[in-house]
């Protein structure tokens, strides 16, 4: 084989090495940009139909201030908010994107995880977004990092039985910024 078959050869491996070292850096780095990238715990869409206006959010907050249930003991498990912490009782801050941390807590009987819904509500409009926090769900416990959650401000409704069926149900109303 003379210098110049040699030469061809190689150039011709080259020309086959480079766009297959090229397409696998590309396929890597979509793969780690893919799982570092933050889960949506609703899409803009949902957003929209969800998201409430200031003179709504007040509305809402008078409404629920007179609202027969407030302070009421459940029989079912106990929700624990562990993050974001919690400054008062009425609005949960969250920054996106967010970290949700919840702690279901027998108060009795076992808690059945499988009965589990989170369902983002504005008024009668409701969006159950239990299958999207699924993932994160550990023992009984909900442990999300790196939600993202479009600006504004929503009701979150987190409900959750025992094996007795003893139900539990917490609205959360959260503020979400940018």
């Amino acid at each position: 084989m003379n210098i110049l078959q040699r030469n061809q050869r190689r150039s011709m491996s080259f020309r086959f090495f480079l766009p297959a070292l090229l397409l696998s850096v590309w396929l890597t780095a979509g793969i780690i940009a893919s799982s570092a990238m933050a889960a949506a715990l609703f899409t803009r869409d949902e957003a929209e139909l969800l998201r409430y206006n200031d003179t709504e959010w007040k509305q809402m907050q008078e409404e629920e201030a007179y609202s027969a249930t407030k302070g009421f003991m459940p029989d079912g498990p106990v929700i624990e908010l562990v993050e974001p912490k919690v400054k008062n009782q009425d609005d949960v801050i969250m920054i996106t994107p967010a970290s949700l941390h919840l702690r279901f807590v027998s108060a009795g009987e076992a808690v059945n995880m499988s009965s589990l819904r989170v369902i983002g509500r504005k008024f009668l409009v409701k969006k159950d977004l239990t299958d999207r926090l699924a993932p994160y769900i550990k023992g009984q416990e909900v442990v999300a990092r790196d939600l993202e959650i479009p600006s504004g401000k929503f009701t979150l409704d987190i409900e959750i039985a025992d094996d007795k069926g003893a139900v539990t149900k917490q609205s959360y109303k959260v503020v979400v910024k940018g």
